[in-house]
């Protein structure tokens, strides 16, 4: 159920459609859009409690089908916490949930450029998402291990940069 490639990404997004539908709803409960820098200094919430049912049952639905997940949505950044108070609320899946991080980080000037080319949004405007969206996980991936990756390295050599977050994993 991954997003569709479009003309803009033909490779495809890899990104759960039904992750990024609910992340989107949840930001526009909040009055914040994807392409806006925001500062969240406090975990956002639903306003209501289908979004929180959701997100729970799409959850158990994923881990069930794949316990090994893996969620890519930039949106991540800003609703991190969000999606673990999710899973903390199913304890036996919790319990059986071995959550592990994997931050890939672009350098800000491609990340700009891809927006400039996609949104039509400036260089400065892209950079200062990077910025807004980098600061977000910063601040909910403390004090957690987190394992990096750096994004053009994945890209040139996919195989050896998975081997190495394997062989971490362990």
């Amino acid at each position: 159920e991954l997003l569709p490639a479009r003309v803009d990404n033909p490779e495809g997004f890899f990104e759960d459609a039904r992750v990024v539908d609910l992340d989107t709803r949840l930001l526009e409960q909040q009055r914040i859009l994807w392409y806006q820098p925001v500062d969240v200094a406090e975990p956002v919430r639903a306003r209501d409690e289908q979004l929180n049912d959701e997100a729970r049952a799409l959850l158990i639905k994923r881990l069930d089908e794949h316990p090994d997940w893996v969620v890519k949505d930039p949106r991540f950044c800003l609703l991190l916490p969000f999606w673990l108070e999710r899973l903390a609320e199913q304890p036996d899946l919790a319990a059986s949930t071995d959550v592990q991080f994997i931050w890939v980080l672009r350098h800000p000037d491609d990340v700009a450029a891809s927006l400039a080319r996609r949104d039509s949004f400036s260089m400065e405007h892209g950079r200062q998402l990077w910025l807004a969206y980098n600061l977000a996980i910063l601040r909910h991936l403390q004090g957690r291990q987190v394992w990096l990756v750096d994004y053009d390295q994945l890209l040139a050599q996919p195989l050896d940069s998975t081997a190495r977050l394997a062989g971490g994993f362990g």
